[in-house]
């Protein structure tokens, strides 16, 4: 099962989210975690044992029962306007903005590769080989 965290500053600005596989975090120890690799920049690791998160996707129902009690409209638009005002202007601005980070769990990461270069492998680089 996966899921997202949302990482913060110490000003409670979003710096970037994590993608991480839940049942394979929790076998590995408490240094499992720690590191996120980007999506789009595998050169882009970053340690992230420092920052507070934030669980993005938490479960509102579960074996069709409400776990979570429901959000008002205006909860979530009070909520969505300030994580909005905390977010670092160098994220908003219309030139050259910088990129949020969105990236994997280390482990994620390595799987993701495995997985990647099974697949490379099975297809021949030379199609008339087969």
């Amino acid at each position: 099962m996966q899921r997202v965290r949302r990482y913060y500053d110490g000003f409670g600005g979003p710096v970037c989210d994590m993608i991480y596989d839940e049942d394979h975090l929790a076998g590995e120890g408490a240094a499992r975690g720690n590191t996120l690799v980007a999506v789009n920049d595998a050169a882009l690791v970053t340690d992230v044992s420092e920052l507070e998160y934030r669980e993005l996707l938490v479960p509102i129902v579960r074996d069709g029962s409400a776990v979570a009690p429901r959000e008002s409209i205006q909860d979530a638009r009070e909520r969505c306007a300030w994580a909005l005002d905390h977010l670092d202007a160098a994220f908003k601005r219309f030139l050259y903005p910088q990129t949020y980070v969105v990236g994997m769990e280390q482990g994620l990461a390595q799987v993701r590769d495995e997985l990647v270069r099974k697949n490379m492998a099975a297809a021949s680089a030379f199609p008339w080989a087969k």
